[in-house]
C-alpha cells in the first residue's frame, strides 16, 4: 500500500504511484537516480514514495505556491508541534455547529492569508502555526480545494486568498483528522537521514534549475 499524505489535495497521483515507480525503475535497470524532481509536488505522494523506495541519492519536492515546502519542512523538522498545533485547530473545528464551523474556517483563511513570512527570520512558532494552518484550510475544506489568485486570478480578490470549490474525497473529515498525526509521523521518520531538498519555485525557474544539473 502506497505511503500517505497527511494533506488532502486534488491532483494526488497516490493511485498511480506504483505504477510509476515501476516504470522508473525498469528504465534505470535498478540502477539509482541521481536526483529525483518532482514539479508539481503538492501533496507530495509520488515523491514520498520515491524515497520510501529509495530509488534516488537525492530528491527535490517543488511546488510553485510556498505553503506546500514550509509544511513539509515542519514535517521533518518540528513534527510534533505541527501535530499539536493541528490538533489544536481542529478540536476547536469540531466543537461548533456548523454555522460557527464556517464562520471558524473563514477565520483561519483571514489568518492565513495574513502571514506571507515575508519576514527574513520568522520564529519556529509562527512558521509551524502557519504550517497547521495551511493543511487545516486544506483538509477542511468543503469537498473543496483552495485556489490561488496567482494561479486562478478569476477565482480570488485577494492574493492567495483560499476558496473551495465542490470536490469528493475518500476519507471522512473525521478519518482525516486522525489519520493526519500518523501520516505526518511515518513522514517525519522517513525524511531523516535522507538527501531531500523542499523548493517553491516557480515552473520555469524550476525548468532552468533541473536543466542546469543535468
Amino acid at each position: 500500500m502506497p505511503l500517505l499524505s497527511p494533506i488532502q489535495y486534488s491532483g494526488s497521483r497516490s493511485q498511480k504511484i506504483d505504477d510509476i515507480l515501476t516504470v522508473i525503475l525498469e528504465k534505470r535497470q535498478g540502477e539509482k537516480i541521481p536526483c529525483f524532481y518532482e514539479l508539481f509536488a503538492g501533496a507530495s505522494s509520488l515523491s514520498l514514495n520515491a524515497i520510501e523506495a529509495d530509488i534516488a541519492d537525492s530528491y527535490v519536492i517543488n511546488d510553485a505556491y510556498w505553503g506546500f515546502a514550509l509544511f513539509w519542512h515542519m514535517v521533518r523538522d518540528a513534527h510534533e508541534q505541527l501535530i499539536a498545533k493541528y490538533q489544536q485547530l481542529g478540536g476547536l473545528y469540531t466543537q461548533t455547529d456548523e454555522t460557527s464551523r464556517h464562520q471558524f474556517y473563514q477565520w483561519i483563511q483571514v489568518k492565513f492569508n495574513e502571514h506571507y513570512l515575508h519576514e527574513k527570520h520568522p520564529s519556529q512558532d509562527l512558521k509551524v502555526l502557519q504550517a497547521a494552518r495551511f493543511a487545516f484550510i486544506i483538509n477542511h475544506a468543503h469537498f473543496g480545494e483552495p485556489f490561488f489568485k496567482e494561479f486562478y486570478p478569476n477565482k480570488s480578490d485577494k492574493k492567495y486568498q483560499f476558496l473551495n470549490c465542490q470536490m469528493t474525497s475518500e476519507l471522512g473529515q473525521l478519518e482525516i483528522d486522525e489519520a493526519f498525526s500518523s501520516r505526518v509521523l511515518a513522514i517525519h521518520q522517513l525524511l531523516q537521514n535522507k538527501n531531500v531538498h523542499f523548493e517553491s519555485k516557480s515552473f520555469f525557474d524550476y525548468i532552468d534549475t533541473v536543466s542546469s544539473k543535468s
